[in-house]
């Protein structure tokens, strides 16, 4: 048994400041503006596009357990259970991590619930496979400026445009996009554009109460007043306070919920992403995790947390080139970090380099001649490596620092000292 690997999951309650984004109520409200889910799966390679409101199953030809698990949570998504539809392409993703429609279509269920981080890395995932999708495209797009990611939502959208230049929705989106940065010549022209290729889009005005069904209206000024709310910082402290609370309690559900409310009020708020994926990563929900910690790096690439907490979860699905490459970074921020390095030689360990675990373990112990659990680490990768001499000092090393909890560690090191 090896010394776990030494979690970096430490919450942390900043205040942080941003953008207002669509909350997670409203987010099914304005389910009409992302693309649809692009197939059903009809049996013996057969398939059919498929729209929200109008999904049929033909008895075409014999469907695999993949077309079924797929074509179940098209249907929870039809039927807007999204909770019960990510959870059938959870499914089907262990199944086949290389099944790209089910990332698409995952998204999209995120998405509709006003889970943006997620939704992003989904279609990010997708548009790997299919990297001139103009729907992911508009999809991520959308997301990302609900997310407050306006000038990465743009591009999106502007990618999408090229693929497909008079798509009315990416044109209302982009519209969109423009508005929340304030070009309004910008968004009025790509608006007008819009409803002259689809004058439905003009149905919707004043129809919601988001910004996205009323900003053309705001454009003209014509939209109603709104009562006044919290600001987000004061609101985001609020949400993260509790799910402070709720996490010292260990009741995690109550964490996630109150991080996932604080990012909507403060979309750009890096620990409320870092605090949620480690309370993913605690549940054992390493995807969720990865995806917001992603998001914390990608608002601030210096965030040493965030690389030393992907690493954990890159750890724990196996992908330890992933690890290796999170943990590197974070040394890099932080040379002096003692678990960063541990955690190094364990993932090195896993891909049975000894030489660089041992190295890793080594400068571990430099900075901590004390680490018990780098002592227990190095004894059992020297042990695999043929280094006896090595592997007895270090258990002896480690018996001498080792917490008495540390229970079969110690019966362990113990047994192979007795050989």
């Amino acid at each position: 048994m090896r010394a776990k690997f030494l979690i970096g999951l430490i919450i942390v309650a900043i205040i942080g400041s941003g953008y207002a984004a669509i909350s997670a109520g409203a987010a099914q409200e304005i389910h009409g503006y992302w693309k649809p889910p692009k197939e059903i799966r009809m049996g013996s390679g057969n398939r059919q596009t498929a729209g929200l409101a109008d999904l049929r199953y033909a008895p075409l030809g014999l469907r695999s357990s993949e077309d079924v698990m797929y074509n179940s949570g098209v249907e929870f998504l039809t039927n807007k259970k999204f909770s019960q539809a990510i959870s059938e392409f959870d499914k089907l993703i262990n199944k086949n991590s290389r099944d790209a429609d089910a990332y698409y279509t995952r998204g999209l269920a995120y998405a509709l619930q006003g889970k943006y981080a997620p939704a992003i890395a989904d279609f990010t995932r997708y548009l790997e496979f299919e990297k001139k999708d103009a729907d992911s495209y508009c999809n991520r797009g959308l997301a990302r400026v609900l997310q407050g990611q306006y000038d990465q939502g743009l591009a999106d959208l502007n990618k999408a445009l090229e693929l497909t230049p008079n798509d009315p929705l990416a044109l209302y989106l982009r519209g969109f996009a423009h508005f929340k940065q304030g070009r309004t010549d910008a968004a009025k022209a790509d608006y007008e554009k819009a409803l002259r290729l689809n004058p439905e889009l003009g149905e919707r005005e004043g129809k919601g109460q988001s910004d996205l069904d009323n900003y053309p209206l705001i454009l003209q000024g014509k939209a109603p007043a709104r009562a006044s709310q919290p600001g987000p910082s004061q609101e985001g402290s609020r949400h993260k306070q509790q799910a402070m609370a709720a996490a010292e309690k260990g009741d995690y559900d109550a964490a996630l919920a109150a991080f996932t409310r604080a990012l909507q009020a403060d979309p750009k708020d890096t620990e409320a992403y870092n605090n949620r994926g480690s309370i993913y990563t605690v549940k054992g929900n390493y995807n969720q995790a990865l995806a917001d910690f992603t998001m914390a790096l990608e608002l601030n690439p210096k965030y040493t947390k965030a690389y030393y907490n992907r690493a954990l979860a890159y750890y724990y699905l196996s992908n330890y080139d992933g690890a290796i490459a999170d943990l590197t970074k974070a040394i890099g921020l932080n040379p002096k970090d003692t678990e960063a390095y541990n955690n190094r030689g364990l993932a090195y360990d896993k891909k049975k380099n000894f030489d660089k675990a041992v190295d890793d373990f080594n400068m571990a112990l430099s900075l901590n001649p004390k680490l018990a659990d780098a002592y227990f680490n190095k004894a059992v990768s020297c042990e695999r490596a043929g280094r006896e001499n090595e592997s007895r000092e270090a258990y002896t090393a480690f018996l001498r620092y080792a917490h008495p909890e540390a229970k079969d560690q110690i019966e362990q090191a113990r047994r192979w000292l007795q050989k």
